[in-house]
């Protein structure tokens, strides 16, 4: 397949006269850097994902190798006729990692990606004896927000370690409903409760009785909530990225007592929510397991575990 398509990279307008799967689009420079264009259209074909250039280019950023350098580019373009293209100024190896990528996704077949996960919430004591001398020898990840991240194959220290959380006192377990998306499709998990409260009074003129107090109502979310993304970025390996939120609503919720403009004496709720958050991308190969970690809170620890494969599409 070819066409003409018009591409702006900082700043400058190229025409790249002839599109097909990889285009070069500008010449090598002093560090050995080229600038390749990437056909992405089958990503964005029915059953792909319509919105699959901003997660296609947090990947990138994030799991590309090598690491990305001083002129490393990456931009993810579209055409009014809904076609879709990523830029890549980069290394020889950097683009031998998004060929495999681009490969990846527009030779398997229909599929959906499907995210098993589990939380585990942990007595710092077991988290200390179980968990804290895995993170050590795996030297997980430290995340910018404070979290830890390592991934197990499945082996014996992955089988001791789920099978000694599953025994240890005081450790609680919640499985997930298996999360199932298209390549590159952002989908949530919620386990919790949403609690409505009041948190203001409005006075609202209602004729004839004049001003009358109404709640104004407010959410808080106690419970886990995660958003994630996944694609193939070579045979059997994921892309994924994980944005991930433990809220707990301290219960009961308190209240004060105020005044309105009106002289009418009413109350509002003021709860308060600990949240820990992460966020993180990595590459899973099918099978492994990913294990988030997050901070301490009341002398418990969060521990969740994340597993990813893939389902064929219907009719596949």
């Amino acid at each position: 397949m070819r066409r003409t398509t018009l591409v702006a990279i900082a700043g400058c307008w190229l025409l790249a006269a002839t599109v097909t799967a990889q285009t070069r689009i500008g010449p090598k420079r002093d560090d050995g850097t080229t600038a390749v264009m990437y056909d992405l259209q089958d990503l964005l074909l029915p059953g792909r994902a319509p919105g699959a250039r901003r997660p296609m280019r947090r990947l990138v950023h994030a799991l590309i190798k090598p690491r990305p350098g001083p002129s490393f580019l990456c931009e993810l373009l579209a055409t009014p006729k809904g076609e879709a293209f990523v830029v890549l100024q980069g290394t020889p190896s950097q683009h031998r990692w998004i060929k495999r990528l681009v490969a990846s996704s527009k030779q398997a077949a229909p599929f959906f990606v499907d995210l098993q996960i589990a939380t585990y919430t942990v007595p710092k004591a077991v988290f200390e004896k179980l968990v804290a001398p895995v993170l050590v020898a795996q030297k997980a990840r430290t995340l910018a927000d404070g979290g830890r991240v390592m991934t197990l194959s499945d082996g014996p220290e992955r089988k001791a370690l789920l099978a000694g959380l599953s025994g240890a006192k005081g450790v609680q377990r919640l499985a997930a409903p298996r999360l199932v998306a298209y390549p590159l499709q952002t989908a949530t998990i919620s386990i919790g409760n949403t609690t409505e409260y009041i948190k203001d009074w409005k006075l609202v003129q209602a004729f004839p009785v004049g001003a009358v107090a109404t709640p104004v109502i407010g959410t808080a979310r106690d419970g886990v909530w995660l958003e994630s993304f996944a694609t193939l970025i070579d045979k059997n390996t994921f892309g994924l990225a994980i944005d991930l939120s433990i809220n707990e609503l301290a219960k009961p919720i308190g209240r004060m007592t105020v005044q309105l403009p009106n002289g009418e004496k009413v109350q509002i709720a003021l709860p308060e929510v600990t949240v820990r958050h992460v966020r993180t991308e990595l590459a899973l190969a099918g099978g492994d397991t990913a294990f988030l970690v997050l901070g301490e809170h009341k002398g418990l620890r969060c521990l969740v575990t994340v597993q990813a494969g893939q389902v064929a599409a219907p009719g596949k």
